[in-house]
């Protein structure tokens, strides 16, 4: 009978009888589940069928069915190593066992069919296959036992396993069949959360499939087809979302803070909320890292196995493949010799049962059970890896919730602290990723001791004292790596100063670069950053010097420990080396390599997190807000909106000594504000009135007294410098209020704004840049007012809204929004701060304040008939507030003026940090006149024929390049860093790779000759090692030492040759952007400039060396372990062509999803830091308006957003790392059959098999590291990608024309001929076709309304923006002939917004070094600086601080008079230079202009009519032409002329 052959026995008979009954039923059951599963896809082909249906059996069922596979798989290779020895053949012994493992994996893929399809009716057919086949089980191991079998034979022991697997898969589906009740009905579709979204399918997918996390194959299918977006990531769990998990710690966190007082333990709350499943990970961890030494002993049994054979090859023969079993049971034991077992042997008379001795010693079969360990191990490290992720972006998330939270009830005093503006958005960025790294590695920090004390102690079983000695050489290179590691610290700590040191000089050089253009002034400030820069690279590279040193250790430490180890083994032990020992030896040292890797790794995250808890922990303490604005007061009476009684309040909400007093900021406030009513607060700069109004907010301590207000009342509240979201102007006005089309375009009308929502690209709709940065100052105040009206508030608080506002604006406001529409239509009740006395007589109540106290209260007639005097005052301190203002904001800040200047504070550390899109250019007081020149900038970005939507884009969209970066990216890099120095790095690494295969082979050879040497020469082992050993040992070390040399070049070079690299890209970018058109600035905001300098070049400066490194060593390594396995054993070549195919098919499936993730995750972290600036920088606006929740909501949906793609990437990563450990299973698994099968057929030594296994066991950790290594190597090169992108931007033509004579221009004569100047080629022109003649010496004063094209003049005289018709002259010579950066040195201006640099006095004066001590105090003693600067007694190196903020506005402005006066040219140009200043400075101005600059020409942009009634000539504009021109005298007396009118407005 084919199936029972030979069979000798009766009970052999029917056990093979039980063996063709369970064949047949296995046929059956077979043949249904694959029908039943193809009628089940076929049916629901096309259609979604939402969550599938889950039973709470449905993790054991998978545990139990890929357990019974298993078994079954060892069941079929015991069966045939049986049949091997038996002469006659049992088919019946394997083909049965095949047929089991194909039904059992067809009811898999069945049932996963029916939990897909809900059609619980087609569980019947698992119902009847699970009790039938146990049955039949039973009764093998019935009849096995019959045979006298018990627990020692494999196939007794996998029998019962298997029979005891399937009663319990039959148990459960009697179970469901009773509680279900599913024959003859099908399963209703119901709607569920999954039924709703796409994406994260995690905990709805099947065991295996989160196991090998297969849920995100779509995803990747998606992302290799087409280009990934956030919204393909789809919707986050609710377990995984950020508001759940805040809102859990947070309850948590107000239980522990009410139990101790306010005081919060953040550990505690991280390990109540978050350490279950962290635990979890760690028992993962902790249980494959003991697998690993599976493969050791794995390797020793099968180089015995194989040296067993070699040793008998010659007598052998062919038996050796057909008597494994035999050979090794009765060599030793009935045979002296090899040859007698050959001449004696009888084979046995009836079937063999191995035993599992016999089995454990059988390569064969340890190689299958090895196989499924590692599977085992595999499955267990990736999902540890998991837990521990998943758990800390759960973490992440929830500390940044509770971070914005926080925030969202910070004092504004809180916020004044300069420090504290770097702290705190280094908690919601750096300190919350802390605290995730530490999910990531803290498991190490108690499983790599354990790995190791293991490792050490079978080292010892393993190779005796000689191992521990080298294990203790191991881990004494340990204290040296953590002294290294010690120094390059500091280094890089000190290479960190110079990195703030360098991004603050960029910051300042990209915020000021319009005015660095102006003065010619920019290759200046550009060497000084190169300056700073080569000294950060200095530093850099002893650190990199340093971190290859350390690199070396790491590297070379196993393979010193295993020389020492081994030369020291036979003198030791008294043994020679055996090939098993030696190859399990290093299988073992190599375990050690992981620990040595990962220790300085653990020190640091444990560092970091511990500093970044304390810093949570401190940050979440703060003080709060006294109250929340959500909660009003009754007032005494109904007719009042707002009553303060016997108020005292203070900016601090506590001192450091109780002692001590609080601070009075305000005192004795006593107010009631009438329903319905206005109400001005006037007084001088510093009185407390912007105090007043925060106090009724609610935002200051009150000391003693109460504010109470109308029941109900709802605020509105205007802040003196505006606010605004980075959302579209429709947006910002409607402020999440219902939309009322009427009531919407009324309050467009009273804010004045409709004809710029005309102009505007995309209407309403246009985008808001961060912070307002494409509108103007005037611009941003009216949407802020149109904000307040539109909202349904009852009380109106607007704090000093008119600063920022032309006269005539500033009017229409006041009449038509807040007196006609807010009071008179409305009946609202405002209380209005304003420092324009014209509007006193308007209101109903008038509150003086002086030195946070009233001094005066009634109507307008009441104040001029009993306080005329008061009066007076604030008239004439009107026209000084702009000084004083700034004087005041140095010395205490109160109100919204704290909140402010706060704000500019955190903007600019925000800006050094580079993490925010884009940054101020110029100061936020730009007059309204420039409002529709600024919008016509916002043109510039988009295309006519785009769609409103896109129309209304602020910038262009960052680039985000698709695909695979390009080959020539690579190119630039390696041409950056030198061709020699390339080639040289990377055949360092070939010869290193060489050198320690060659280690490895002599190892081999070594056993091979200690076993020869004493057999053919009948020396002794003393004899021996003298002879032999030495010569032995010498060759070995002189390759370990080269090897160890090679580690070091390796280090070296590929750390230089990347800073080499590092240096010229950052050199050319820097180079690119200073010569960048101003066009390159108006449409790329600052921020996404300064990543450059920031993100991108810290990644190609120190993180390029460690990953390239990384992925050399990997594919070096990989590739010579490939070769070393296949040049073994040719059969190894038949095994890894699908193996390669499989590795090449997952890497080019996975690498382009990882791509689009990592640029995803990337992009979505910008909107997280942005948001929280916003809020921080608004937090008086929200607070007043009540919008914490919708604000909050919005920082969940963007943390969300960041948390989703950084959580699928890391997904993606464990889905490719866990196909490679795989394929890395599978290719130790082929390397020990295939070397197994070399060595019996005589073709390799045991050694070299040992060699195989070990690069085997080696290879699949490599590959895995390799592919890693790969996609972030493509990711870090996206850094260099960008950079490059920069070093190709187009630039200003600055060598074109002839250098002009010496002494040009001699008389400041400037013919503009029929002049056209525009922003850009595709941009219609703002001066059309302009003739004007300017005499040299003339006086020219340039006015126009709002958008006439005055500073687009000044602009076209400096080049700065484009000439598309008509030429400019000056002394007869046309400026497009005269190179760039001589005409604007040849020219003098003084702008607007006065801007310093940090540094000296002499810096900021002549930053070239071109002009005498005696010049630069002659021009600061015009300017009237020089008192100032000489009683600080350090003279011309006097310290400015960054920006200036030592000196108050007006001095500041004085110093660009003085920059002016050192310049000397006979051109003066004055961009609207003393808008923003007090009438001192003014007269100032005016006086030096006069007496200094009277044979000068002298062009001026207009703020202050009267400051050019003197002038010799007035230019009025209109649209970009000349409407009026003549003397001041004769245009103010033309009627209905526009200068006129102008002068009208002003009076």
């Amino acid at each position: 009978m084919f199936f029972c052959n030979n069979t000798a026995t009766d009970g052999s008979r029917r056990l093979c009888k039980f063996d063709i009954y369970s064949f047949l039923v296995h046929l059956v059951f077979s043949g249904i589940f694959l029908l039943g599963t193809c009628y089940l896809i076929w049916k629901n082909w096309n259609k979604r069928l939402g969550e599938a249906w889950r039973p709470f059996s449905h993790t054991s069922r998978y545990i139990c069915t890929i357990a019974l596979i298993y078994i079954h798989v060892l069941e079929l290779v015991e069966g045939i190593i049986a049949d091997l020895e038996f002469p006659g053949r049992q088919t019946h012994l394997h083909l049965t066992t095949s047929l089991s493992i194909v039904s059992v994996i067809l009811s898999l893929i069945y049932y996963n069919q029916i939990e897909v399809n809900r059609a619980r009716g087609f569980l019947f057919f698992l119902l009847c296959y699970w009790p039938t086949t146990s049955a039949l089980n039973t009764l093998r191991a019935i009849e096995l036992l019959k045979l006298n079998l018990t627990v020692k034979n494999v196939r007794c022991c996998l029998v019962f396993a298997s029979t005891l697997l399937r009663y319990y898969a039959g148990i459960w589906e009697v179970y469901l069949f009773i509680r279900e009740k599913y024959i003859c009905c099908r399963f209703k579709r119901e709607k569920s959360f999954f039924d709703k979204i796409k994406g994260h399918e995690h905990y709805h997918a099947n065991f295996l499939s989160r196991l090998t996390w297969n849920w995100i194959t779509p995803l990747l299918a998606g992302g290799f087809s087409k280009k990934l977006n956030l919204e393909d990531l789809g919707q986050f769990y609710p377990t995984e979302q950020s508001e759940s998990n805040s809102q859990r710690m947070n309850e948590e966190m107000m239980k522990q803070s009410y139990k101790n007082g306010g005081k919060i333990n953040l550990w505690k709350l991280i390990i109540k909320c978050h350490g279950k499943y962290f635990a979890l990970s760690g028992l993962c961890k902790l249980i494959a890292d003991m697998l690993l030494f599976f493969g050791p002993f794995v390797l020793n049994r099968v180089v015995i196995h194989a040296g067993l054979y070699s040793e008998n090859k010659n007598f052998l023969g062919n038996y050796s493949m057909s008597y494994p079993i035999s050979f090794h049971r009765n060599y030793s034991n009935e045979y002296n010799t090899t040859e007698d077992f050959i001449t004696n042997y009888i084979p046995p008379q009836k079937p063999v049962y191995p035993t599992w001795d016999l089995l454990m010693q059988n390569g064969f079969f340890l190689a299958v059970l090895a196989l499924g360990v590692q599977l085992i191990q595999n499955i267990l490290w990736q999902n540890h890896f998991f837990l521990a992720i998943r758990e800390g972006i759960r973490c992440k998330g929830s500390l940044q919730g509770l971070i914005y939270q926080k925030s969202l009830r910070l004092t504004l005093f809180s916020l004044n602290d300069d420090e504290f503006s770097g702290k705190i958005l280094n908690h919601m960025s750096l300190d919350a990723y802390h605290m995730y790294f530490l999910f990531y590695l803290g498991n190490c920090s108690w499983t790599v001791p354990i790995q190791v004390g293991v490792t050490i102690f079978l080292l010892y079983q393993q190779l005796g004292v000689s191992a521990i000695i080298g294990a203790i050489f191991l881990i004494l290179i340990l204290p040296l790596q953590i002294t290294v590691g010690g120094v390059m610290s500091k280094f890089q700590k000190k290479a960190m100063r110079y990195t703030d040191k360098r991004i603050k000089q960029c910051n300042e050089l990209l915020q000021s670069i319009k005015l660095l253009k102006l003065y010619a002034w920019e290759l200046v400030f550009r060497d000084k950053l190169e300056v700073t820069r080569m000294k950060e690279l200095r530093m850099m590279l002893k650190a990199a010097c340093m971190r290859a040193i350390s690199l070396v250790l790491t590297e070379s430490a196993p393979i010193l420990a295993i020389m020492v180890t081994f030369l020291l083994y036979s003198q030791m032990s008294g043994e020679y080396l055996t090939a098993n020992k030696v190859f399990s030896g290093v299988a073992l040292f190599n375990l050690l390599l992981i620990p040595l890797v990962v220790v300085t790794m653990i020190v640091g995250a444990i560092s970091h997190a511990k500093v970044s808890c304390r810093r949570i922990n401190d940050f979440l303490e703060m003080n709060e807000v006294e109250k929340a604005m959500t909660s009003f007061s009754n007032a005494d009476h109904q007719a009042t909106a707002v009553q303060v009684a016997d108020g005292n309040f203070s900016w601090k909400v506590s001192v450091e000594d109780d002692n001590e007093e609080i601070e009075k900021h305000l005192s004795d406030i006593n107010l009631s504000i009438p329903e319905g009513s206005l109400t001005i607060v006037a007084g001088p700069i510093g009185s407390g009135k912007s105090s007043l109004l925060s106090a009724i907010l609610g935002e200051m301590t009150t000391i003693s007294g109460s504010v109470k207000w109308q029941k109900g009342a709802k605020v509105a509240y205007g802040s003196q410098r505006a606010w605004l979201m980075n959302a579209t102007l429709k947006d910002n006005i409607v402020f999440g209020s219902p939309y009322d089309d009427y009531k919407y375009r009324k309050v467009i009308e009273c804010s004045a704004l409709k004809q710029d929502i005309d102009i505007l690209p995309a209407g309403d709709q246009t985008e808001i840049g961060e912070r307002g940065i494409n509108l103007s100052g005037g611009q941003k105040q009216r949407i802020s007012i149109a904000r307040t009206l539109y909202s349904n508030s009852d009380i109106i608080l607007f704090d000093d809204p008119m600063s920022a506002l032309d006269v005539h604006v500033g009017r229409h406001i006041f009449d038509e929004a807040i007196y006609k529409y807010l009071i008179k239509e409305l009946g609202r009740t405002v209380i209005l701060i304003t420092h324009q006395m014209q509007y006193l007589p308007k209101a109903d109540n008038i509150i003086g304040m002086s030195k946070g106290k009233i001094i005066a209260k009634g109507t307008y007639e009441d104040l001029s008939e009993n306080h005329p005097e008061l009066i007076a005052s604030w008239e004439k301190g009107s026209s000084e507030k702009e000084e004083k203002k700034s004087l005041e904001k140095r010395r205490s800040l109160t109100g919204s003026e704290t909140d402010l200047v706060w704000s500019s504070k955190f903007a600019q550390s925000i800006s050094r940090s580079g993490s925010i899109a884009t940054l101020h250019l110029v100061g936020n007081d730009l007059d309204n006149s420039e409002d529709v020149e600024t919008t016509r900038k916002q043109k510039t970005i988009i295309d006519e024929k785009k769609t409103d939507d896109e129309a209304g884009k602020l910038i262009n969209e960052e680039e985000r390049e698709e695909g695979a970066v390009s080959l020539n990216v690579y190119k630039q890099f390696f041409l950056a860093a030198g061709i020699p120095a390339s080639i040289g790095t990377f055949m360092a690494y070939f010869i290193r790779q060489a050198l320690r295969i060659g280690s490895d082979y002599w190892l081999a050879h070594w056993t091979e000759a200690s076993k020869e040497v004493p057999h053919l020469h009948n020396i002794t082992l003393d004899e021996y090692h003298h002879k032999s050993v030495s010569n032995l040992m010498l060759v070995y070390g002189l390759i370990c030492s080269g090897f160890v040399l090679f580690c070091m070049v390796c280090g070296f070079t590929i750390e230089f040759s990347c800073l080499k690299a590092a240096k010229f890209l950052h050199s050319s970018m820097l180079w690119r952007i200073v010569d960048a058109p101003m066009r390159f600035f108006d449409t790329t905001p600052l921020g996404r400039i300064v990543n450059r300098f920031t993100g991108d070049t810290m990644v190609v400066d120190e993180r390029l060396a460690q990953i390239l490194d990384a992925f050399l060593y990997c594919t070096f390594f990989s590739i010579g372990g490939l070769v070393v396995i296949a040049s073994s054993s040719f059969y190894f070549l038949i095994a890894v062509v699908p193996l390669a195919a499989v590795y090449i098919a997952v890497q080019r499936f996975y690498i382009a999803s990882c791509r689009d993730l990592q640029r995803l995750d990337s992009l979505s972290k910008s909107p997280v830091l942005s948001h929280f600036s916003e809020t921080i920088g608004g937090l008086a606006t929200i607070r007043a308006y009540d919008r914490q929740e919708a604000f909050l909501e919005k920082n969940f949906e963007v943390v969300d957003n960041n948390n989703k793609a950084f959580l699928n990437l890391q997904t993606a990563i464990l889905w490719m790392g866990i196909r490679l450990d795989f394929v890395g299973s599978f290719t130790v698994f082929a390397a020990t059959v295939c070397s197994l099968v070399s060595a019996l057929n005589g073709g390799i030594t045991e050694g070299v098999v040992g060699l195989c296994i070990t690069y085997s066991l080696m290879i699949s950790a490599n590959l895995n590291w390799m592919m890693k290594a790969m996609s972030e190597t493509e990711m870090y090169f996206n850094a260099v990608e960008r950079i490059c992108h920069y070093t190709t931007i187009k630039n200003e033509n600055f060598e074109d024309g002839e250098a002009p004579r010496d002494s040009w221009p001699e008389k400041g004569v400037i013919a503009l001929n029929d002049l056209s100047l525009r922003y850009d080629e595709s941009l219609n022109n703002v001066v059309k076709s302009l003739n004007l003649n300017i005499s040299g010496g003339d006086k020219v004063g340039i006015c126009g309304r709002t958008g006439s094209g005055k500073s687009s003049l000044m602009l076209g005289l400096f080049r700065l923006i484009d000439t598309s018709n008509g030429k400019t002259e000056i002394d007869g010579l046309d400026i497009s002939r005269v190179p760039l950066r001589q005409l604007r040195s040849r020219l003098a201006i003084i702008p607007q917004d006065p801007v310093l640099f940090a540094g000296t006095v002499r810096f900021n004066l002549d930053p070239a070094h071109k002009y005498t001590d005696q010049a630069i105090w002659k021009a600061l003693e015009i300017s009237q600086l020089s008192p100032t600067i000489q009683k600080e007694g350090q003279g011309l190196e006097l310290a400015v601080s960054e920006g200036g903020e030592n000196f108050s506005l007006g001095q500041r402005q004085l110093f660009c008079l003085a920059r002016a006066l050192l310049r000397n040219s006979n051109i003066l140009i004055m961009d609207e230079a003393t808008a923003s200043v007090d009438m001192v400075t003014d007269r100032i101005v005016q006086e030096v202009i006069k007496h200094h600059f009277k044979d000068r020409t002298v062009l001026t942009i207009a703020h202050r009519v009267a400051s050019i009634l003197n002038y010799d000539t007035i230019v009025v504009l209109q649209n970009g032409d000349v409407i009026e021109t003549g003397s001041p005298d004769d245009l103010k007396t033309r009627e209905g002329g526009i200068f006129a009118g102008m002068i009208r407005d002003n009076l």
